[in-house]
This record gives structure tokens, C-alpha cells and sequence, in this order.
């Protein structure tokens, strides 16, 4: 006669196959949770390029507005504010915790990125934050060229500025050539 298994040793193999399942799933959280602030971090970056896109087949200036207080990106168009059009709102997992422009560091309210006719605008940084967890990534975009570059902390983005800081001096006359010149 075959022997069958007892319910003892069944809710032992489902609560062994249970602890799996679990160890399993949380292993690759980690990596579902770095992906998707991937994502995010890409569709900014495609929200900036199509951006300066829109300022070049139009010949006209464009904003990017980053509303730090509801999570959202949206084009202006225009000289007014009346042709907004939402365009991204930040997954409820993260959020934009920094934005660093013209010099400023913003944590609330809005901040725009003016794009002039030629789609080039002034380097920005932005810092993503997941809610649940401590982790942030730095979104540094280059004004001049629209290159994007994911930083791992606010030194590296202050090294990034710092060193475009001193490339832009390097760059401007010295004042005796601007005598000259005029």
C-alpha cells in the first residue's frame, strides 16, 4: 500500500515553499524599485530633449516648469503661462526633492528652464527621491549641448557645476581684450 504524505509534512513543504517565494520576491525588489527610478529619470530627460525640439522647429522660446509642490512637468509655450501642458507627473513612489538653476537650490514651489528659439537653455540638476526608502539620484543636464548624465550624490553635482563654472570663466575675454575689442 502507498503511504501518503501526513498533513504535518504538507504545511511543512507550503510554509518552506512559502519562505522561498518570500526571499525571492524581496531580492528582486530591489532591483523593480532601481529600474523604475530609472524610468523616471529617462522620461525627464526625453521631456527635456523633446523640449528643446519644440524650441527649434518653432524659432520660438519654450519653459520647462518643474512644480516641485505637485509633482509635475509641463511645458509652457508661448509668452504667457496659458499654453501649459502638463506633461509628466512624478510617480507617487518618488518625487523631485532638488532642483539646482541659475545658481539656486529650490525645494518647493516651481522653477522654470527657459529654452531660447535654438533649444538651448542654462544647466540644471534635479534629485530624485524614492518615498519609501533613502535613495536619490541627481539628473545633471548639460544647457549648451542637452547631455544628461545620472549622478549618485549631490558632490558629484557640485563638482559638475563647479567644473563648468570654471570652463565658462576660462572662456570669457579678459578684461583688457574686452577694451580692446569694443
Amino acid at each position: 500500500m502507498a503511504r501518503a504524505f501526513t498533513l504535518l509534512e504538507t504545511t511543512a513543504a507550503i510554509l518552506i515553499l512559502g519562505l522561498i517565494a518570500t526571499a525571492v520576491s524581496l531580492s528582486l525588489h530591489g532591483r523593480y524599485a532601481s529600474v523604475r527610478a530609472g524610468d523616471v529619470l529617462e522620461q525627464i530627460q526625453f521631456l527635456d530633449q523633446t523640449t528643446r525640439a519644440v524650441a527649434q522647429r518653432s524659432g520660438a522660446p519654450v519653459k520647462l516648469r518643474l512644480d516641485l509642490d505637485r509633482q509635475c512637468i509641463e511645458r509652457i509655450e508661448g509668452d504667457s503661462d496659458d499654453q501649459v501642458l502638463v506633461l509628466y507627473r512624478i510617480p507617487s513612489r518618488f518625487k523631485i526633492d532638488v532642483v539646482l538653476s541659475d545658481g539656486q537650490e529650490s525645494r518647493r514651489g516651481r522653477v522654470q528652464i527657459a529654452f531660447n528659439a535654438e533649444g538651448l537653455s542654462g544647466t540644471y540638476a534635479l534629485c530624485l527621491a524614492a518615498e519609501k526608502d533613502s535613495s536619490r539620484r541627481w539628473l545633471a543636464v548639460a544647457g549648451l549641448s542637452g547631455q544628461a548624465t545620472v549622478l549618485a550624490d549631490r558632490k558629484e553635482v557640485d563638482a559638475l557645476f563647479k567644473t563648468l563654472a570654471g570652463v565658462a570663466e576660462a572662456t570669457e575675454p579678459h578684461p583688457f581684450e574686452k577694451v580692446f575689442v569694443q
